[in-house]
């Protein structure tokens, strides 16, 4: 099969509905397609390829740069966004096909840069700051949990949307941050975010941006199966592909840091805390504790329910400073963020699954699959941090799920 043959489209799961003005068409015979998302990324994007002959000359008009687009599952939205390429690839010999890309609507705050007179001054929460963000890009709603955009995307209800901080987003000070030169709205706003120990992502309504950190307390929604028969006959497996790495690399055993002021000097500096690695198990870790015992260590979530820690036999500690923090709660948000950025590179997990469904319900980041891993011997909980849904006339359906431990991502 060449790379333009066109002769046998195949009906996807997914679709999309693209609305021009008044216009509307949905869109579900592809060739292939290629969608995902990643919690961390401040974009999701699709890549949907069909068969030119398959389009009526309604549907090409609704396809043009701009255009509303509606990422579909089984009745269920996925994401709501823009169409952003629209590309035509092929030759006389080996056809025509069509590529549409597509990203989710609050892209273009991706992409823009902080206008210049906007002011932030000190009196302004993370509530004013987000919403003078956001509002010129379509945000009406700023929502403290995910729970119904999670219940949205994968059809089914699972707890009542609850605030586990017990904070407003007008409770939170900013202290006076402002953007960079030619920094990104969407940069600029996860910094100030991620200061206060919060993330931000678009729900899938079009209009709501969650301020909220991960949810690893809620029960797995499905599971994952990659299990040996031995000697108790067939077993059931959901797995295609696997990939289990736990690694010891980059895992301080504990991270200092320092904040404004003192020029960075750590022994110097009157704001300082500390937080342990829960993944590392220092035997000896009492003779670097015990050289700042005035220094507030932060708690932090244990993760260990499901793995043992590593074994080191010397303390690797690290030593950091952030100009930004100007209080303790920044300064503790500073370290969980940095002990996150370590901690869950030491146990990663991608499944590969036909179809695009697990419990009869679309896979959703911000979820919880039980895994058993005979393979690695893992089993426990694990936290969906991306996916990824693809589709091919080779290969058919198939998703991608990046997995790490809850508890390890931490604002």
């Amino acid at each position: 099969m060449t790379l333009y043959d066109t002769t046998n489209p195949v009906l996807g799961e997914l679709s999309i509905q693209v609305t021009n003005g008044s216009t509307s068409v949905e869109l579900d015979r592809w060739l292939s397609y290629d969608y995902t998302e990643d919690f961390l990324s401040p974009s999701d994007e699709g890549h949907f390829i069909l068969d030119e002959k398959e389009l009526t000359s309604t549907e090409r008009s609704a396809l043009v740069p701009g255009a509303k687009v509606r990422v579909m599952l089984g009745g269920n939205p996925q994401s709501i966004g823009y169409l952003d390429e629209i590309e035509w690839h092929g030759s006389r010999t080996e056809g025509s096909i069509v590529r549409v890309t597509t990203r989710d609507w609050l892209s273009p705050a991706v992409d823009a840069h902080v206008d210049p007179n906007t002011r932030f001054n000190d009196s302004m929460t993370l509530f004013d700051v987000l919403t003078a963000c956001f509002t010129p890009f379509g945000m009406d709603v700023l929502a403290l949990d995910n729970s119904a955009n999670r219940n949205a995307i994968t059809g089914r209800i699972y707890g009542a949307p609850t605030s586990r901080t017990g904070k407003t987003l007008r409770s939170y000070a900013t202290h006076t941050l402002k953007p960079y030169p030619q920094e990104g709205v969407f940069a600029f706003a996860a910094r100030v975010s991620q200061r206060l120990g919060l993330w931000i992502w678009p729900a899938v309504d079009g209009t709501t941006v969650v301020v909220g950190q991960p949810d690893f307390d809620q029960p797995p929604r499905y599971g994952i199966q990659l299990q040996e028969q031995g000697n108790t006959g067939s077993v059931y497996n959901n797995v295609e592909d696997w990939h289990f790495k736990r690694s010891r690399r980059e895992q301080p055993s504990v991270i200092y840091a320092s904040g404004f002021g003192a020029g960075g000097v750590f022994p110097k500096s009157r704001l300082r805390a500390g937080i342990v690695n829960p993944l590392v198990n220092v035997p000896n870790l009492s003779t670097i504790l015990d050289e700042y015992p005035d220094v507030t260590m932060v708690p932090v979530d244990d993760v260990t329910s499901a793995v043992k820690p590593f074994i080191e036999a010397n303390p690797r500690p690290l030593f950091l400073y952030d100009s930004e923090s100007h209080d303790q709660a920044q300064l503790e948000a500073f370290l969980k963020r940095e002990l996150s950025l370590r901690m869950r590179k030491a146990l990663t997990a991608r499944y590969t699954f036909m179809g695009h469904a697990l419990n009869g319900q679309p896979v959703a980041v911000d979820t919880i699959v039980g895994a058993t891993d005979d393979k690695s011997g893992f089993q426990g909980p694990l936290w969906v941090l991306g996916r990824r849904f693809s589709k091919s006339a080779t290969e058919g359906s198939r998703t991608n799920l990046d997995l790490v431990l809850p508890g390890s991502i931490q604002f």
